[in-house]
């Protein structure tokens, strides 16, 4: 279309930075932002070698997208201002306006991106997951402009960026990011993992990940069933003194042919590191923000257990076990009952665990601060409390049967 080799550009009545997000919205509340991500197709009607063919039904539904092209062309419009509305007159579709106006209002724009991601710093009582969603916002549009931002460059803004809060665990993110092969999808998943817990929390748990990450890379090319340097534990075709498979656990089964091996990076993750002599009763439960999900090694603990569930899960020293069920953990504390849903059973781990990003995905929440750990469930009521101990958070429970 002849609109489509132009530019809408910037007016000083639109605040495109603003308007975007908004008009996305209303288009999505109407159902129509399908059309305007994606487009139209031509009319078929006006080619012969399609007219002949179209079926009824792929008509009707070619009409039903052009009726909502036109509607979302209305919505787009209307929000406009007068002055960069008068620019749209010869726009065909809500897909041309759209591209239209973010190329002609994103392109000069060049200069202040780079200024953007020089200034970016974390706002003081900035949440780690809002401050990473803006540092990608902004990384994410360099390659409209063809110079995307080198990785190191984000590692560094990442590092020196951080709020004062995290100033005690800066060091030991850059040993960790000092490890071979470190990226940047590394130092991202670690700021997941902890930065909701900055201070010395983080940093004794950024302190066990480096010292087990350490340890497993300095290790590299060992083998510790045959005990040859010549190959990595998971590429060795022996099972284990057993006659099982070290991965899987399955007898005659061999880790290099294991089909748990083959089919790639464990479902779940079991990132605890321990330093010490510790044990775990079956009615302790640890809270970790290394854990994906609720796991016990105890079969006695399920009321409920599903043992056609079998997954992987990933351990801190780079071994892989499997999870011979899922099911529901019935336990009470100081007199509340609770239902402890989709706990994995891994009968290989040596403890009960809770994983913190389960616990708050409900609506709950994890609060560490002052030597001591709150959970409060999805209505606000404490449901635990504890102090720290040595080996980290522990949790007791009774468990109903």
């Amino acid at each position: 279309m002849a609109a489509a080799n132009k530019q809408i550009p910037v007016s000083d009545d639109l605040n495109y930075k603003q308007w975007a997000p908004n008009a996305k919205k209303k288009l999505v509340e109407n159902g129509v932002w399908d059309v305007v991500a994606n487009g139209v197709p031509f009319d078929p009607t006006k080619l012969p070698e399609l007219a002949a063919r179209i079926t009824p039904k792929e008509l009707a539904e070619w009409r039903d997208r052009a009726i909502s092209d036109m509607k979302a062309l209305k919505i787009l419009q209307s929000s406009l201002p007068p002055s960069t509305y008068r620019n749209t007159f010869s726009v065909a579709s809500a897909k041309d306006l759209w591209d239209l106006l973010k190329s002609g209002n994103e392109e000069p724009n060049r200069p202040k991106l780079a200024k953007e991601f020089e200034d970016l710093a974390m706002y003081d009582g900035e949440s780690m997951d809002g401050y990473l969603e803006r540092v990608l916002d902004i990384v994410e549009r360099f390659p409209r402009y063809g110079n995307p931002k080198p990785d190191d460059e984000v590692i560094t803004k990442l590092l020196t960026s951080l709020s004062w809060m995290y100033d005690d665990s800066i060091a030991m993110l850059e040993e960790i990011m000092s490890l071979p092969d470190m990226t940047l999808k590394d130092l991202i998943g670690l700021l997941e993992i902890y930065g909701d817990h900055p201070g010395e929390y983080m940093t004794q748990e950024l302190k066990k990940y480096h010292k087990s990450l350490a340890k497993a890379k300095s290790e590299q090319m060992w083998c510790g069933l045959c005990k040859k340097y010549d190959h990595n534990q998971e590429d060795c075709y022996h099972s284990d003194t057993s006659g099982q498979c070290h991965v899987c656990g399955a007898r005659g089964d061999c880790a290099r042919g294991c089909t748990v091996q083959k089919n790639g990076k464990p479902e779940h993750l079991m990132l605890a590191v321990t330093t010490g002599d510790f044990t775990y009763g079956d009615d302790v439960w640890m809270v970790y923000s290394t854990a994906s999900d609720h796991m016990s090694p105890y079969l006695k603990v399920f009321a409920t257990l599903d043992r056609t569930y079998k997954a992987r899960v990933g351990l801190a020293d780079g071994n892989v076990v499997m999870a011979e069920g899922k099911g529901d953990v019935k336990i009470t504390m100081k007199g509340v009952r609770k239902v402890i849903k989709n706990v994995l059973f891994v009968p290989k781990i040596d403890r009960n665990v809770l994983s913190i990003s389960k616990l708050t995905s409900g609506g709950g929440s994890v609060v560490i601060g002052g030597g001591e750990c709150t959970v409060r469930d999805e209505t606000g009521n404490v449901f635990a409390k504890t102090r720290l101990e040595e080996r980290g958070i522990a949790l007791r429970f009774k468990v109903i049967r």
